[in-house]
């Protein structure tokens, strides 16, 4: 069976949401993302990427609506 999966380094994903490599790490660390390890690099899954983001969005509040 073949896996559909898409990985992406650690740079990638940071470049494609556009926050830095080092936020990333941090994310890793703290548990907000999960990523494998294999060999010496780490690989995030690029679904588990996108479903971490939509979970952290925040309501925006109109600023008349205080």
């Amino acid at each position: 069976m073949k896996d559909n999966k898409t990985w992406l380094s650690i740079a990638k994903a940071a470049d494609l949401i556009g926050y830095s490599d080092q936020t990333l790490r941090n994310w890793i660390k703290s548990g907000k993302i999960t990523a494998y390890r294999i060999g010496r690099s780490w690989r995030i899954n690029r679904d588990d990427l996108a479903q971490m983001l939509e979970e952290s969005k925040t309501a925006k509040v109109p600023k008349g609506d205080k």
